[in-house]
């Protein structure tokens, strides 16, 4: 990684860090009540420490960007040379097409690349395509491709010249037998990029799905194809990041008796439970983790729905030793979170209902890993529907940013 992305770091930190001392947070947001006072209490969660009286939307403004009026679903990650890429999807009669453009550090937008038009490419809300970059110019998309039966399959192509062109399309798993494959997430592992994704093979026979992973290389080849865990929750979105003895991978378990709680794992198959959430659900509830740091630090986020209404939950991981969780949500959440970690602190988002309104109100708060929590700034009111989608983080200089979907695809951004 290029010096100037550190430095960038190390800014937002200190930037982090003088705006939660600010706020007089420190003792705000308590982490997650022993199991024995749990036991005595009845509760599994630490308690509410926000409401929406007091979340400001002060410094929070809105970013021009390329995606069109009826675009969705917007995806964001940063490429290895500090830029921006935001990623969406335009929705056709039939199928739909992938575009992305990248945001320099002075705010210009690159032209927009089409990575794939697929007229078979069901536009889905909880599993759309994704673009994701390799530690050079080449550019990896994935997206669903409907078969003439029920499901869909996995897909992808490869760019080695920053989205100008891609190779043929390819089918990402060995096995196609099962109803669906999806929900991807991307970790750079040296050269190449690590896939993981939920994988439907053993459907086929009555299983369940499998939580499976690849490398894939700049000129599309596909290796070291593993197995990582054998029942997985249906349909919640994974997340993985590059650590420090390889890629890691965080999911939805379904363990005995449908407790649905979320997993973190290597490329093995010694999986973890990040929190004895003991969330019981017969369904998929939707709504996956998120994942975010590097080397032996990460950051944690997800949404349990294990007392009504739910709770979102962020827990630091610090050389494979995952801190308690803090709760950050205002009370009435969503989920749809996302996550990203600078040194001590970390930046999450979310989904708000707004009571009585029909309403959504996309979330954004810093938190401690020591518990300490900043106000919560209201980054955007979307709707509380799934056409909104899951609103995506993204950092660039000493701004974060926020990808949503409302009339289109839209960028709000706030400088801590």
């Amino acid at each position: 990684m290029r010096q100037p992305h550190e430095r960038d770091r190390r800014r937002r930190d200190h930037a982090l860090a003088l705006m939660m001392a600010a706020t007089g947070l420190a003792c705000n947001a308590p982490s997650a009540t022993p199991s024995s006072e749990r036991a005595a209490t009845g509760s599994r969660l630490p308690p509410v420490t926000l409401s929406l009286a007091q979340v400001s939307d002060a410094g929070v403004r809105a970013v021009d960007t390329p995606a069109p009026e009826g675009s969705v679903f917007g995806d964001l990650h940063s490429d290895p040379h500090g830029a921006l890429v935001l990623s969406w999807v335009e929705p056709a009669e039939r199928g739909g097409a992938v575009r992305f453009a990248s945001r320099s550090d002075d705010g210009a937008w690159s032209e927009v690349r089409t990575a794939v038009t697929d007229a078979a490419m069901p536009v889905m809300w909880a599993d759309p395509p994704r673009v994701f970059t390799f530690a050079d110019d080449a550019v990896i998309v994935t997206w669903p491709r409907a078969r003439d039966e029920r499901g869909y399959g996995l897909w992808f192509a490869i760019s080695r010249d920053m989205g100008r062109t891609f190779d043929a399309p390819q089918e990402l798993p060995a096995e196609t037998r099962g109803a669906e494959y999806g929900f991807p997430s991307f970790a750079r592992e040296g050269d190449r990029v690590r896939v993981a994704w939920l994988d439907g093979r053993a459907t086929a026979e009555g299983g369940a799905t499998q939580l499976r992973a690849a490398s894939v290389g700049r000129d599309g080849s596909v290796a070291d194809r593993r197995l990582i865990d054998r029942r997985v929750c249906d349909c919640c979105s994974t997340d993985a990041v590059a650590g420090r003895e390889g890629p890691v991978v965080v999911y939805r378990g379904r363990g005995a008796g449908e407790v649905r709680d979320v997993l973190v794992a290597g490329l093995g198959p010694a999986a973890r439970p990040v929190h004895d959430d003991r969330w019981t659900v017969a369904g998929c509830p939707v709504n996956g983790p998120a994942i975010a740091g590097d080397g032996g630090a990460q950051a944690i986020a997800w949404f349990t729905g294990v007392e009504s209404p739910g709770a979102v939950l962020t827990a630091f991981v610090d050389d494979g030793v995952i801190r308690p969780p803090i709760r950050v949500d205002a009370g009435a959440p969503l989920g749809r979170v996302d996550v990203l970690r600078f040194g001590e602190h970390a930046v999450v988002t979310w989904l708000e209902s707004v009571p009585d309104a029909g309403e959504a109100v996309v979330l954004l708060r810093a938190v401690g890993a020591e518990g300490a929590q900043a106000e919560a700034h209201r980054m955007a009111a979307v709707s509380a529907g799934v056409g909104s989608g899951s609103p995506r983080l993204g950092a660039q200089g000493d701004e974060l940013f926020v990808a949503y979907t409302s009339d289109r695809v839209r960028l709000a951004a706030l400088r801590p």
